[in-house]
Formats: C-alpha cells, structure tokens, sequence
C-alpha cells in the first residue's frame, strides 16, 4: 500500500468537509520559509457536526516547527481554536500562521473564532484582535473572540 494512501485519504475528506481551501499556503517570515496546511479532520467525539482540525507549520528544510488544532462548527460558522504554537517566538512566526488559518476559515464561511487564552498569551491575541468575553479565570486564563 501507498505510505501516502491515508494522508491523501485525510485530505480528501478535508477538501469535502471544508470546502473551497487556501491552506495550504507558503509564507516567509524574515529569509526563512514556512508551510501551513491541514494535516487531519476528524469528527468530534459526542459533538455530531463539529469536527477537529489539525494544521501543522513546516519549516522548508527543518520539519515542523508549530501548529494549530481547531474545533469546527460548520453549520454555525464557528471555529475555535484550542490550541496554537509556533517555534521560534517573536519573529512574527505566530502571527503569520494565525493570520492564515483566519484567512482559510474566512473563505469558507466561518464568522468567529473563540479560544481560551493562557494569562502570558492574551497580549499576544489581543494584536491579532481577539477580545476578551468576560473575566480571567482564577488562573488569569481569558476566553476570547474575533469576528472574521
């Protein structure tokens, strides 16, 4: 069998699942190269309708460097994300690969994004326009939104 078959299997069900795509997208972030692009979708477990998204972010010539996993609500055009890292930090790296996830879900009808934000990221989503939905937490977690 194929090594492939079950990406490309993933990836179709991707495709059909989402939609029209514009991950996965090439960006630079200063002389250095990056690819995000789904890499699985899978259906919630107990939630019928919504489905778990993975993206991984690729370095060209070093692998993975980061990614996002999602939780998707297609009929309510509503995703969250419940998780994002991108290694190294405080190139614009983060932001980038943010920024094109919220494009992709843009152009496939998704209207909001939620996420929970950890007390030493809010300044960082608070740039990218995310605002707050209520108090922090006793933690200093903060859930958060944006309207794409």
């Amino acid at each position: 069998m194929d090594p492939f078959e079950f990406l490309r299997r993933d990836m179709e069900k991707i495709s059909r699942a989402l939609g029209p795509r514009l991950l996965p997208t090439t960006f630079k972030v200063g002389e250095r190269t990056f690819i995000i692009g789904y890499t699985s979708l899978k259906e919630a477990p107990g939630e019928k309708g919504s489905y778990v998204a993975e993206a991984e972010l690729i370095e060209i010539g070093r692998g993975i460097t980061g990614g996002v996993s999602l939780i998707l609500w297609p009929e309510a055009r509503t995703a969250r994300i419940d998780y994002a890292t991108a290694t190294p930090r405080r190139i614009g790296l983060g932001r980038a690969m943010v920024q094109a996830v919220e494009r992709d879900l843009s152009s496939r009808g998704y209207q909001k994004i939620t996420l929970n934000a950890l007390s030493d990221t809010i300044p960082f989503w608070k740039r990218l326009g995310y605002r707050p939905v209520g108090e922090p937490d006793r933690e200093g977690a903060l859930e958060m939104s944006k309207r794409i």
